[in-house]
């Protein structure tokens, strides 16, 4: 018997896996979509909802990309292309969360999007430009 209930959790957790990476894939592009045609709904949600970033919008497609990779048949370019993918989302996502405990922007998005950030001025972001470190509130 522990030997089915085993095997059910672990199909549904490959499936719970598969669905997740589907859904942050379907989030990402719906975004981009927004970023790109000028639709302020399908950046933000909801009226008066922040607008994903695009770095977000991006980090969220690799991350789909890997979960589903995660989910696939073992094979040797598969697990190069998972690392990959996990480098890749460390590499954007670290710079972001040290400027959320440094208290300032290091202007990661900032330097790509200079022009569409311009164009799309967005109050706060990751880290608001004028804040406090989360230490600061103590």
């Amino acid at each position: 018997m522990p030997v089915a209930t085993a095997a059910f959790s672990d199909r549904s957790a490959k499936w719970f896996a598969r669905g997740s990476g589907l859904f942050a894939i379907t989030l990402g592009l719906v975004v981009l979509a927004g970023w790109q045609f000028d639709q302020p709904v399908l950046r933000q949600g909801l009226d008066g909802w922040a607008p994903m970033r695009p770095w977000t919008a991006i980090v969220s497609l690799m991350t789909g990309f890997g979960l589903l990779l995660l989910t696939a048949k073992p094979r040797p370019a598969r697990r190069v292309a998972r690392l990959l993918i996990a480098a890749a989302v460390a590499a954007v996502t670290l710079p972001m969360i040290a400027a959320y405990f440094l208290g300032h922007p290091i202007g990661i998005e900032d330097a790509f999007y200079s022009r569409l950030i311009a164009a799309y001025p967005i109050s706060g972001g990751i880290v608001p430009r004028y804040t406090t470190t989360p230490w600061d509130t103590v």
